[in-house]
Protein backbone atom coordinates (compact mmCIF):
# COMPACT_ATOMS: atom_id res chain seq x y z
CA UNK A 1 0.00 0.00 0.00
CA UNK A 2 1.61 3.45 -0.86
CA UNK A 3 1.43 5.85 2.19
CA UNK A 4 4.16 8.18 0.51
CA UNK A 5 1.59 11.07 -0.20
CA UNK A 6 2.67 14.38 -2.57
CA UNK A 7 1.27 16.69 0.10
CA UNK A 8 2.74 19.64 -1.47
CA UNK A 9 0.77 18.83 -5.22
CA UNK A 10 -2.69 18.15 -3.12
CA UNK A 11 -2.06 21.79 -1.13
CA UNK A 12 -1.31 23.42 -4.59
CA UNK A 13 -4.80 21.51 -6.48
CA UNK A 14 -6.80 22.91 -3.40
CA UNK A 15 -5.06 26.54 -3.57
CA UNK A 16 -5.86 26.69 -7.47
CA UNK A 17 -9.89 25.56 -6.77
CA UNK A 18 -10.32 27.43 -3.66
CA UNK A 19 -12.62 30.54 -4.54
CA UNK A 20 -14.33 30.80 -0.93
CA UNK A 21 -12.54 32.33 1.78
CA UNK A 22 -12.80 33.66 5.89
CA UNK A 23 -10.41 35.24 8.29
CA UNK A 24 -9.87 34.77 11.94
CA UNK A 25 -7.78 35.52 14.67
CA UNK A 26 -7.46 32.62 16.93
CA UNK A 27 -4.85 33.73 19.50
CA UNK A 28 -3.15 36.26 18.26
CA UNK A 29 -3.12 34.45 15.27
CA UNK A 30 -4.50 35.15 11.34
CA UNK A 31 -6.17 32.53 10.13
CA UNK A 32 -7.60 31.63 6.54
CA UNK A 33 -10.33 29.12 5.72
CA UNK A 34 -10.35 28.43 2.08
CA UNK A 35 -12.40 26.09 -0.20
CA UNK A 36 -14.69 25.77 -3.44
CA UNK A 37 -17.43 24.47 -2.01
CA UNK A 38 -19.11 27.70 0.81
CA UNK A 39 -20.86 25.21 2.62
CA UNK A 40 -17.55 23.96 4.13
CA UNK A 41 -16.27 27.77 4.81
CA UNK A 42 -20.27 28.52 6.60
CA UNK A 43 -19.79 25.35 8.84
CA UNK A 44 -16.31 26.59 9.96
CA UNK A 45 -17.32 30.19 10.15
CA UNK A 46 -20.56 28.47 12.43
CA UNK A 47 -17.88 26.52 14.27
CA UNK A 48 -15.42 29.32 15.03
CA UNK A 49 -17.61 31.98 15.86
CA UNK A 50 -16.18 32.41 19.16
CA UNK A 51 -13.57 33.65 17.81
CA UNK A 52 -13.13 37.50 16.04
CA UNK A 53 -13.48 37.85 12.06
CA UNK A 54 -11.13 39.71 10.20
CA UNK A 55 -12.49 41.39 7.07
CA UNK A 56 -8.93 42.48 5.89
CA UNK A 57 -7.91 39.84 2.65
CA UNK A 58 -5.38 37.10 3.45
CA UNK A 59 -2.09 37.78 2.40
CA UNK A 60 -0.61 38.31 5.81
CA UNK A 61 -2.56 35.33 7.17
CA UNK A 62 -0.81 33.40 9.91
CA UNK A 63 -2.32 29.76 9.12
CA UNK A 64 -4.32 28.24 6.36
CA UNK A 65 -6.96 25.97 6.29
CA UNK A 66 -8.22 24.26 2.98
CA UNK A 67 -11.52 22.71 2.76
CA UNK A 68 -12.69 19.78 0.56
CA UNK A 69 -14.11 16.61 0.41
CA UNK A 70 -12.83 12.84 0.72
CA UNK A 71 -13.91 12.08 -2.33
CA UNK A 72 -11.99 14.45 -4.49
CA UNK A 73 -8.93 12.18 -2.56
CA UNK A 74 -9.68 8.77 -2.53
CA UNK A 75 -6.25 7.98 -1.80
CA UNK A 76 -5.96 9.31 1.20
CA UNK A 77 -8.40 6.35 2.67
CA UNK A 78 -5.27 3.93 2.48
CA UNK A 79 -4.11 5.90 5.48
CA UNK A 80 -6.69 4.03 8.09
CA UNK A 81 -5.16 0.43 7.08
CA UNK A 82 -2.33 1.39 9.09
CA UNK A 83 -1.60 1.75 12.95
CA UNK A 84 -2.48 5.17 14.52
CA UNK A 85 0.62 6.43 16.33
CA UNK A 86 -2.24 7.50 19.25
CA UNK A 87 -6.10 7.44 19.54
CA UNK A 88 -8.05 9.86 21.03
CA UNK A 89 -11.65 8.77 23.12
CA UNK A 90 -12.92 11.86 24.42
CA UNK A 91 -16.86 11.63 25.46
CA UNK A 92 -17.69 15.37 24.05
CA UNK A 93 -16.00 14.49 20.54
CA UNK A 94 -15.80 10.94 20.36
CA UNK A 95 -12.87 8.79 18.85
CA UNK A 96 -10.05 10.59 16.85
CA UNK A 97 -7.09 8.26 15.40
CA UNK A 98 -3.96 10.31 14.85
CA UNK A 99 -1.66 8.97 11.94
CA UNK A 100 2.24 10.11 11.58
CA UNK A 101 3.24 10.48 8.02
CA UNK A 102 6.58 11.11 8.46
CA UNK A 103 6.32 14.67 6.51
CA UNK A 104 2.59 15.45 7.82
CA UNK A 105 -0.08 14.61 10.86
CA UNK A 106 -2.94 12.53 9.63
CA UNK A 107 -6.18 13.24 11.87
CA UNK A 108 -8.99 10.80 11.17
CA UNK A 109 -12.55 10.83 12.62
CA UNK A 110 -15.03 8.18 11.66
CA UNK A 111 -18.55 9.52 9.12
CA UNK A 112 -16.57 12.67 9.52
CA UNK A 113 -13.21 13.11 7.22
CA UNK A 114 -9.70 13.58 7.46
CA UNK A 115 -8.01 16.51 9.28
CA UNK A 116 -4.02 17.10 7.32
CA UNK A 117 -1.51 19.12 9.02
CA UNK A 118 0.69 19.29 6.29
CA UNK A 119 2.99 22.12 7.48
CA UNK A 120 2.93 23.49 11.15
CA UNK A 121 0.62 26.24 9.59
CA UNK A 122 -1.07 24.20 6.63
CA UNK A 123 -4.15 21.71 7.14
CA UNK A 124 -6.22 20.53 4.69
CA UNK A 125 -9.78 19.31 6.19
CA UNK A 126 -11.58 16.64 3.99
CA UNK A 127 -14.94 16.73 4.67
CA UNK A 128 -16.58 12.61 4.64
CA UNK A 129 -19.70 13.30 2.15
CA UNK A 130 -20.65 15.47 -0.47
CA UNK A 131 -24.24 16.68 -0.11
CA UNK A 132 -24.47 15.94 3.25
CA UNK A 133 -25.86 18.83 5.56
CA UNK A 134 -22.73 19.90 7.33
CA UNK A 135 -24.11 23.55 8.26
CA UNK A 136 -27.23 22.41 9.62
CA UNK A 137 -27.45 18.33 10.03
CA UNK A 138 -24.02 17.52 11.54
CA UNK A 139 -22.39 20.80 12.68
CA UNK A 140 -20.82 19.19 15.80
CA UNK A 141 -18.49 17.04 13.08
CA UNK A 142 -17.26 20.22 11.16
CA UNK A 143 -17.13 21.63 15.42
CA UNK A 144 -14.29 18.39 15.96
CA UNK A 145 -12.35 19.48 13.01
CA UNK A 146 -11.65 23.39 13.88
CA UNK A 147 -11.82 22.40 17.26
CA UNK A 148 -8.38 20.03 16.40
CA UNK A 149 -6.86 23.57 14.45
CA UNK A 150 -7.82 25.78 17.30
CA UNK A 151 -6.44 23.16 19.85
CA UNK A 152 -3.00 23.46 17.87
CA UNK A 153 -3.01 27.31 17.19
CA UNK A 154 -3.13 27.98 20.96
CA UNK A 155 -0.20 25.14 21.34
CA UNK A 156 2.03 27.08 19.16
CA UNK A 157 0.90 30.58 21.12
CA UNK A 158 2.70 29.51 24.10
CA UNK A 159 -0.86 28.56 25.48
CA UNK A 160 -2.63 25.24 26.25
CA UNK A 161 -6.30 24.10 26.40
CA UNK A 162 -6.73 21.78 29.73
CA UNK A 163 -9.96 19.55 30.06
CA UNK A 164 -11.64 21.48 33.21
CA UNK A 165 -14.14 24.19 33.76
CA UNK A 166 -13.46 27.71 35.01
CA UNK A 167 -15.34 30.07 36.90
CA UNK A 168 -14.54 33.43 38.69
CA UNK A 169 -16.05 35.67 41.05
CA UNK A 170 -14.37 39.31 42.45
CA UNK A 171 -12.56 37.67 44.64
CA UNK A 172 -11.72 33.91 43.52
CA UNK A 173 -11.13 32.33 39.96
CA UNK A 174 -11.14 28.54 40.44
CA UNK A 175 -10.55 25.78 37.81
CA UNK A 176 -12.37 22.45 38.01
CA UNK A 177 -11.25 19.28 36.59
CA UNK A 178 -12.82 15.47 36.47
CA UNK A 179 -12.96 12.42 34.03
CA UNK A 180 -15.92 12.59 31.56
CA UNK A 181 -19.30 12.22 33.81
CA UNK A 182 -17.89 13.57 36.72
CA UNK A 183 -19.96 16.44 37.45
CA UNK A 184 -17.52 19.53 35.66
CA UNK A 185 -20.32 20.76 33.56
CA UNK A 186 -22.82 21.09 36.17
CA UNK A 187 -20.34 22.43 39.21
CA UNK A 188 -19.53 25.35 36.74
CA UNK A 189 -22.80 25.81 35.49
CA UNK A 190 -24.26 26.27 38.97
CA UNK A 191 -21.35 29.14 39.67
CA UNK A 192 -22.45 30.57 36.86
CA UNK A 193 -25.68 30.77 37.81
CA UNK A 194 -25.51 32.28 41.18
CA UNK A 195 -23.46 35.28 38.75
CA UNK A 196 -20.04 33.70 38.33
CA UNK A 197 -17.97 34.76 35.44
CA UNK A 198 -18.00 31.61 32.71
CA UNK A 199 -14.57 30.79 31.39
CA UNK A 200 -16.01 27.62 30.08
CA UNK A 201 -17.46 24.54 30.74
CA UNK A 202 -15.30 21.82 29.95
CA UNK A 203 -12.13 22.76 28.09
CA UNK A 204 -10.70 26.63 28.84
CA UNK A 205 -7.03 28.34 27.52
CA UNK A 206 -4.15 28.37 30.01
CA UNK A 207 -1.05 29.90 30.30
CA UNK A 208 1.74 31.79 31.86
CA UNK A 209 1.28 35.98 32.23
CA UNK A 210 3.34 38.26 34.14
CA UNK A 211 4.75 35.28 36.00
CA UNK A 212 0.87 33.55 37.18
CA UNK A 213 -0.96 30.74 35.77
CA UNK A 214 -3.66 32.27 34.48
CA UNK A 215 -6.89 31.59 32.24
CA UNK A 216 -8.69 32.77 29.08
CA UNK A 217 -12.18 31.77 28.34
CA UNK A 218 -12.60 29.06 25.56
CA UNK A 219 -16.45 29.10 24.63
CA UNK A 220 -18.18 26.20 22.83
CA UNK A 221 -21.47 24.92 22.97
CA UNK A 222 -21.92 23.39 26.76
CA UNK A 223 -23.68 19.99 26.49
CA UNK A 224 -25.74 19.39 29.40
CA UNK A 225 -28.19 16.22 30.28
CA UNK A 226 -31.71 16.52 31.54
CA UNK A 227 -30.70 16.21 35.12
CA UNK A 228 -28.33 19.02 35.43
CA UNK A 229 -31.17 21.35 33.62
CA UNK A 230 -33.51 20.64 36.67
CA UNK A 231 -30.51 21.40 39.64
CA UNK A 232 -30.18 25.12 37.97
CA UNK A 233 -33.30 27.21 38.11
CA UNK A 234 -32.03 29.10 35.02
CA UNK A 235 -32.06 26.06 33.46
CA UNK A 236 -35.02 24.02 34.46
CA UNK A 237 -37.82 24.79 31.56
CA UNK A 238 -35.24 23.10 29.23
CA UNK A 239 -35.51 19.91 31.24
CA UNK A 240 -38.24 18.36 29.66
CA UNK A 241 -37.19 18.68 26.18
CA UNK A 242 -34.00 16.62 26.93
CA UNK A 243 -34.83 12.89 26.64
CA UNK A 244 -33.84 10.43 29.33
CA UNK A 245 -29.78 9.29 28.71
CA UNK A 246 -29.14 11.90 26.36
CA UNK A 247 -27.77 15.51 26.63
CA UNK A 248 -28.42 18.63 24.07
CA UNK A 249 -26.08 21.21 22.99
CA UNK A 250 -26.84 25.16 23.80
CA UNK A 251 -25.00 28.44 23.55
CA UNK A 252 -24.25 29.32 26.86
CA UNK A 253 -24.05 33.17 26.36
CA UNK A 254 -27.61 32.72 25.07
CA UNK A 255 -28.81 30.74 27.92
CA UNK A 256 -27.59 32.91 30.79
CA UNK A 257 -27.03 36.08 28.28
CA UNK A 258 -22.90 36.46 29.23
CA UNK A 259 -20.38 38.53 28.47
CA UNK A 260 -17.01 36.75 27.44
CA UNK A 261 -14.78 37.65 29.94
CA UNK A 262 -11.01 39.12 30.53
CA UNK A 263 -8.30 36.46 31.92
CA UNK A 264 -7.97 35.75 35.49
CA UNK A 265 -4.98 34.03 37.12
CA UNK A 266 -5.95 31.15 38.70
CA UNK A 267 -5.96 31.14 42.52
CA UNK A 268 -7.22 26.94 42.63
CA UNK A 269 -7.97 23.81 40.63
CA UNK A 270 -10.68 21.58 42.53
CA UNK A 271 -10.71 17.82 40.72
CA UNK A 272 -13.91 15.82 41.47
CA UNK A 273 -13.45 12.60 41.64
CA UNK A 274 -16.01 10.67 44.08
CA UNK A 275 -13.41 7.36 44.64
CA UNK A 276 -11.17 9.51 45.62
CA UNK A 277 -10.01 8.71 49.73
CA UNK A 278 -10.43 11.87 50.78
CA UNK A 279 -10.91 15.48 49.97
CA UNK A 280 -8.77 18.35 50.82
CA UNK A 281 -5.55 20.12 49.27
CA UNK A 282 -3.39 17.21 47.35
CA UNK A 283 0.54 16.89 47.40
CA UNK A 284 2.70 18.10 44.34
CA UNK A 285 2.47 14.17 43.55
CA UNK A 286 -1.07 13.41 43.87
CA UNK A 287 -1.87 16.38 42.38
CA UNK A 288 0.21 15.67 39.29
CA UNK A 289 -1.15 11.90 39.12
CA UNK A 290 -4.39 13.09 39.43
CA UNK A 291 -4.75 16.19 36.71
CA UNK A 292 -2.51 14.07 34.01
CA UNK A 293 -5.42 11.80 34.18
CA UNK A 294 -8.20 14.25 33.28
CA UNK A 295 -6.67 17.84 32.61
CA UNK A 296 -4.07 16.99 29.59
CA UNK A 297 -5.91 17.87 26.47
CA UNK A 298 -4.15 17.50 23.19
CA UNK A 299 -4.09 15.98 19.90
CA UNK A 300 -0.95 15.58 18.51
CA UNK A 301 1.87 13.70 19.67
CA UNK A 302 4.61 15.97 18.82
CA UNK A 303 3.00 17.70 22.58
CA UNK A 304 3.08 14.92 24.94
CA UNK A 305 6.59 16.06 26.63
CA UNK A 306 5.49 19.73 26.73
CA UNK A 307 2.43 19.28 28.45
CA UNK A 308 3.88 16.75 30.79
CA UNK A 309 6.32 19.81 31.91
CA UNK A 310 3.41 22.31 32.12
CA UNK A 311 1.23 19.81 33.88
CA UNK A 312 4.13 19.84 36.53
CA UNK A 313 4.63 23.34 36.39
CA UNK A 314 0.89 24.12 37.39
CA UNK A 315 0.75 21.70 40.24
CA UNK A 316 3.55 22.81 41.78
CA UNK A 317 1.95 26.59 41.10
CA UNK A 318 -1.42 26.48 42.03
CA UNK A 319 -3.47 24.42 44.88
CA UNK A 320 -4.76 21.38 43.98
CA UNK A 321 -7.58 19.85 45.86
CA UNK A 322 -9.57 16.41 45.41
CA UNK A 323 -13.69 16.70 45.50
CA UNK A 324 -16.27 15.27 45.48
CA UNK A 325 -19.72 16.81 43.90
CA UNK A 326 -20.98 17.75 47.55
CA UNK A 327 -17.67 19.38 48.25
CA UNK A 328 -18.41 21.99 45.28
CA UNK A 329 -21.54 22.66 45.85
CA UNK A 330 -20.39 23.38 49.70
CA UNK A 331 -17.61 25.44 48.06
CA UNK A 332 -20.64 27.62 45.88
CA UNK A 333 -22.26 27.97 49.31
CA UNK A 334 -19.12 29.50 51.05
CA UNK A 335 -17.52 31.66 48.41
CA UNK A 336 -21.43 33.23 47.76
CA UNK A 337 -21.48 34.26 51.57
Amino acid sequence: MNTDFDWQTMVNRLAEECSVSILFEIADRRVCIRSADSEIVNSFEHALSAWPQLSEDDRDCGDIIYGSYVEDYPEILGITDIAPVRVIDDPSIGKISCYDMCSAFVFYQHKVGFLIQVQQNIFICLMDQRGKNILFGDIINVLNMAHVIVSDIIFRSGKILVHAGAVASGTACLLVSGTGGAGKSTAVLRFVDAGWDFFGDDLVIVGRKEGKWTVWPYWRPVKVSGQTCRLIPCLSHLADNIPDNEKKHFDVDVLFKLRIPEERPIDRIYVINSSFSRSGELSLLEAFQMLSKTFMYYFSPAQAEKMLETMLDICDSIPVYAATRDDIQNLLIQENK
